[in-house]
């Protein structure tokens, strides 16, 4: 009895049953005179675009013509993109079956691929042709389109799929959602690292305080698998770890804007864009030898550049010939700086320190010295937990180093050049942890210093001149009247700083404005022959306009004013001399006195 075969396929991308193609090709076949005892059925749920050798049921069927090519005396499909949406590959299965003899029935054409005398039909292969190239087309153009109408769910409607979203955040009826339980662990976290916690340092608090991570939540009893790693481990141990909080903090979607198939758009946000970036400057400007009490920057957090808008940041080596200074944080993203020059530590600090100390005016914001001890407070119970962590890995690298020990000692075999090498990179490990100690203790200590100087009600000279000394207590008492400063390159030798003042708690639209003249210790070899010098402006013509933290007056004509001025304190000097007066109260530039410097070398050194 003569038999005939069909083929049925339908894909994923398609959501449809292959039943309609069968019954329709079953009608098809009765009408030629066959009945349905005589049919062999091949169907299957697959991509057109797979391989034939990728395609079970296809390879079935082209191994069973191969070995019984005279079997079928015929093979139904209903249209050709049922044999293959890849041009090349049906190409090929088409040509393998029609050399084998076995004609090819296309319903939607109503052709076969053999004549009845058993030759091909070319006008039929070319018109297969189009047809495949055709196909291949608009399967294209709809996966095109179906990623397309993804990326706008994701994007515009703020859709997602599956449970396993960034942590932080969670999937609430197919919305992209905060989950509040885990976005406070995300600001703890971004607030920390701001502070000058490492992210070993972070990972091991959290680990502390008991905070289980997402896999520890949601697969506690499960095994999970790590392909950096290829093994296995239970979901409830799987503790945080620096890569992971380094992750976190390199995740744009934190501050609100996530990255889906290279489009970034906005979406809900757990930190602010200002620290999110803050973090980020202060992890692309780590090196080795940064450790959050290396340096107290006084000003830390309170610059921003008048050129581009973004925050300054200290950067300080204690190299002689290497940077200390404070400078614009464009200069760690791509794109380069901004134009603003970087300013020296000591010039800077001393000068606000100098302003405040001489002026009555400034020091009458600092009404209650004891509202400085809310942050003080809160840094000395961050840093007893940092002492807490650090004292622990001493305890462990100290017994590695006794096992190391133990382990050479009682193995002949173990080569003394591998113990030795052990030994020192485990004792140099040591040596790190201990000066990580040594440098927060003195920290905690500067810091429960100021509880007892800040007892009085008023602030006086006295308590500044006290200060001065510990780095700590003085940026406690700069952050008490400084809302923010705004630095501005004016020329090589000058930079204007425009300081807005903070009462209360309250960032002021007044603001003090004053140039530096940063070329008195630019290029001067000798410390001695160094002037820190500036000059507070009380009114300007050009007075400078802020729009974003960004100058929007011609720093150019902020210059010539400062210049004319200079100009006419020089010419009013020269009066005065010749008619035998003395001119004190318009000075050109003020000179910072020697005791009223905040050198860096003297007050904080450095654990080399």
């Amino acid at each position: 009895m003569e038999r005939v075969c069909l083929y049925a396929r339908v894909s994923t991308l398609e959501h449809q049953q292959f039943d309609r193609q069968i019954s329709d090709l079953e009608a098809v076949i009765i009408a030629q005179g066959y009945n349905l005892d005589q049919i062999d059925y091949y169907a299957e749920n697959i991509s057109g675009f797979k391989k034939t050798s990728d395609r079970p049921q296809l390879t079935k069927l082209l191994n069973k013509i191969e070995s019984e090519p005279h079997l079928y005396k015929c093979l139904y499909v209903q249209e050709i993109s049922r044999i293959g949406r890849d041009p090349q590959s049906t190409r090929l299965f088409i040509d393998r079956v029609s050399e084998l003899g076995v004609p090819i029935y296309i319903q939607s054409i109503n052709q076969k691929t053999i004549d009845e005398n058993g030759q091909r039909n070319y006008i039929v292969n070319i018109v297969l042709q189009v047809l495949m190239e055709f196909s291949g087309q608009e399967v294209l153009q709809m996966k095109s389109r179906m990623k397309s109408g993804k990326l706008q769910k994701v994007t515009k409607e703020g859709q997602v799929s599956g449970a396993n979203q960034a942590y932080g955040y969670m999937n609430v009826d197919k919305m992209f959602v905060i989950n509040p339980d885990e976005a406070v662990v995300v600001e703890n976290i971004f607030q920390l690292y701001k502070q000058g916690n490492g992210t070993q340092a972070i990972a091991h608090t959290l680990n502390q305080m008991g905070i289980k991570t997402r896999l520890a939540k949601t697969h506690s009893n499960k095994n999970i698998s790590f392909k950096n790693t290829n093994s296995k481990k239970l979901g409830a141990s799987v503790k945080w770890s620096d890569a992971t909080i380094r992750q976190i903090l390199k995740n744009t979607t934190y501050k609100g804007k996530r990255i889906y198939k290279e489009v970034t758009f906005d979406c809900p946000a757990i930190v602010s864009e200002q620290l999110f970036d803050e973090c980020t400057a202060i992890r692309l400007g780590k090196t080795h030898r940064n450790f959050l009490t290396t340096y107290e920057y006084l000003l830390r957090d309170m610059m921003y550049c008048g050129c581009c808008g973004k925050k300054y940041m200290g950067v300080y080596s204690t190299r002689v010939r290497d940077s200390k200074i404070y400078k614009c944080t464009s200069t760690l993203t791509r794109g380069g700086a901004c134009g603003n020059l970087g300013i020296n530590i000591s010039l800077i600090e001393s000068v606000i320190y100098n302003q405040l100390i001489r002026s009555e005016s400034l020091l009458k914001l600092l009404e209650n010295p004891n509202d400085l001890l809310k942050d003080i407070e809160t840094d000395i119970v961050r840093l007893e937990q940092l002492l807490l962590n650090e004292k622990e890995a001493q305890e462990i690298k100290q017994k590695e180093i006794e096992r190391l020990v133990q382990i050479y000692t009682s193995n002949n075999s173990f080569l003394i050049e591998v113990y030795e090498k052990q030994q020192d990179e485990k004792l140099q490990e040591l040596e790190s942890i201990k000066n990580k100690i040594n440098l927060t203790e003195r920290e905690l200590f500067s810091k429960k210093l100021i509880l007892t100087n800040h007892d009085k009600k008023t602030a006086t000279i006295e308590m500044l001149v006290k200060a001065k000394s510990n780095r700590t207590e003085l940026r406690a008492i700069f952050k008490q009247f400084i809302g923010k400063l705004i630095i501005n390159t004016l020329d090589k030798k000058y930079t204007l700083i425009t300081m807005f003042i903070k009462l209360k708690g309250v960032t002021l639209i007044s603001t003090v404005k004053t140039i530096i003249n940063v070329g008195g210790i630019k290029a001067v070899r000798f410390k001695e022959n160094r002037k820190y010098q500036y000059m507070q402006i009380v009114k300007m013509e050009n007075d400078p306009v802020y729009v974003d933290n960004i100058l929007k007056v011609e720093k150019e004509d902020i210059l010539n004013e400062y210049l004319r001025k200079v100009n006419q304190y020089q010419q009013e000097l020269e009066l005065y001399n010749s008619a035998g007066f003395t001119l004190t109260d318009t000075p050109a530039l003020i000179d910072v006195p020697r005791e009223n410097l905040i050198l860096i070398e003297d007050t904080y050194p450095l654990i080399e």
